[in-house]
């Protein structure tokens, strides 16, 4: 496998990780004898009677085990399958052979295919409901039939891409599951790795004109996948590593949207983007990319793009040959900072020539998710050849 700001002032990411351990000390949530209060992420106040034992668990599935432990699993009776079968198919099948507890849960339906099944919910004797904040949006006035029933609420959000957000739903699931020391350590070292990256590019002055695409959004290479701003977790990504985001000149809205042809063209990107997946509908087109897919697996499934994008071919990032693949899992999780290292890498080599963000991320897997094998292809550079 390939082992693959201008000068930017991060304010934001400046005041996390100044406030390094005191994260900690500063949390709202508390443990008492006879249950557990939390502050959710949407700065609600929720207090849960008694020891989580049983718990709907929706997604963010990495970070839940990486959190939690090995057995937290035993402790999610019901989820939704789809947010991660549909877009991780290989991830899925990893955590069902290697993770306990994992086949067990029950599939409740998604917010995403809008067949959410609150009434089997409701028939499960559970101590929370742990919603990500994209689902608690989509469940609408549904939350409160749940919290009706007596079931409490919390709110999660890894898929902003706010570090505020990262450690704050880090820190309430350590909370939740009695985890709080090896919370407090994914959060110690999820700053320190943003700290060292933002000290090595605090000098740059170029930020070259990059363009990040989700694969995991088309059906045909004919449609173009939608992309992120900034202020949207991998529009952030690319600020964080130095590169000028051509979707900030085309997009003002927070949300994923898709680039106009035409735009993207003219923009002329020195780097393309493909962030990629393994959807559970193998008839579509899209990168392939994730854990045990191989190389040439990831190659055959880019070889139509350009013959069915008019003008790409004459893009600078395809003539340079500066076109990458990330997969779409690593994002939304306590590792995602590897992304930012491998795009800060790709476009600024020398301010990180002794990082390997390959290596970064397999660390991570052996301390955190010992009990997962770490294979597959997680970055990968592409030659125009590879996409013809």
């Amino acid at each position: 496998m390939k082992k693959i700001w201008n000068v930017i002032v991060f304010s934001f990411i400046g005041f996390f990780l100044l406030a390094g351990c005191s994260m900690e000390t500063e949390t709202d949530n508390t443990i008492e004898e006879d249950g557990i209060t939390v502050v959710d992420v949407l700065d609600r106040k929720v207090e849960i009677k008694g020891p989580v034992e049983q718990v709907y668990y929706g997604f963010y599935y990495e970070n839940l085990l990486a959190v939690g432990g090995a057995d937290v699993f035993k402790k999610v009776k019901a989820t939704s399958l789809y947010d991660t079968e549909g877009y991780f198919l290989s991830l899925s099948e990893l955590y069902r052979e290697y993770v306990a507890g994992y086949d067990d849960m029950l599939d409740v339906g998604s917010t995403l295919q809008d067949n959410f099944d609150v009434e089997k919910l409701l028939e499960m004797d559970l101590d929370v409901v742990i919603l990500g904040a994209y689902q608690y949006d989509m469940l609408g006035d549904t939350v409160s039939v749940i919290e009706n029933a007596g079931i409490p609420v919390v709110a999660i959000d890894y898929t902003t891409g706010s570090l505020e957000l990262q450690i704050e739903s880090t820190s309430i699931l350590g909370e939740l599951f009695g985890t709080e020391d090896r919370a407090q350590g994914l959060i110690d070292q999820y700053q320190s790795n943003y700290q060292d990256i933002e000290s090595r590019l605090a000098n740059v002055t170029n930020s070259p004109k990059i363009f990040a695409e989700f694969q995991t959004t088309i059906s045909s290479y004919k449609d173009i996948g939608t992309s992120a701003v900034e202020g949207n977790f991998f529009g952030d990504y690319l600020k964080l590593s130095a590169g000028n985001n051509i979707m900030n000149g085309f997009g003002t809205d927070s949300e994923n949207t898709s680039i106009e042809p035409e735009y993207l063209l003219e923009a002329n990107p020195d780097y393309l983007v493909f962030v990629g997946g393994e959807s559970s509908n193998g008839e579509k087109d899209g990168v392939v990319v994730g854990h045990d897919v191989t190389e040439k697996e990831l190659t055959d499934s880019t070889a139509t793009i350009l013959s069915n994008r008019p003008g790409w071919s004459e893009l600078s990032a395809v003539e340079n040959n500066d076109i990458y693949v990330i997969d779409d899992a690593v994002a939304r999780t306590l590792a995602d900072y590897t992304i930012v290292q491998y795009l800060a890498k790709v476009m600024h080599p020398e301010q990180m020539k002794d990082i390997d963000p390959l290596e970064s991320l397999e660390q991570y897997y052996h301390e955190y998710l010992p009990g997962l094998p770490f294979e597959g292809t997680f970055f990968y550079k592409l030659h125009a050849e590879d996409i013809q």
